[in-house]
């Protein structure tokens, strides 16, 4: 395993590592959905949620769940960009704002790369 915090690298190794200057952000997300939800409903949930919160805004979700709740990490489509404050306030907001989503919770800003 190759340590994250060692110094000295060249720039085409901490390019490779994603660290320093190319480290990466993301953020997760958890949220529950209001009871008794139809397959429907999630289904129009989700694809609005991925065009409308996420594609639309250079962002990128990977996930999973059932239906009563559903986790997941957003980091951005181009590569070497973090996430930032703003994007958390945009998932969130959109989240919040939806009548399928019962609750939501946003983590920090995080190393995308990092073992976790």
């Amino acid at each position: 395993m190759i340590k994250r915090n060692a110094t000295n690298r060249s720039r085409r190794l901490r390019k490779k590592l994603y660290v320093e200057e190319f480290q990466v952000l993301g953020f997760n997300i958890d949220l529950k959905f209001v009871a008794n939800s139809s397959e429907d409903d999630l289904d129009s949930f989700f694809e609005d949620f991925l065009d409308s919160a996420t594609y639309q805004n250079g962002l990128i979700f990977g996930g999973g769940g059932t239906t009563e709740e559903f986790s997941g990490f957003i980091i951005p489509m181009e590569r070497y960009k973090s996430a930032t404050e703003d994007d958390r306030k945009l998932i969130s907001d959109w989240l919040k704002s939806n009548s399928q989503v019962e609750s939501v919770e946003i983590g920090e800003l995080q190393d995308a790369n990092a073992d976790f």
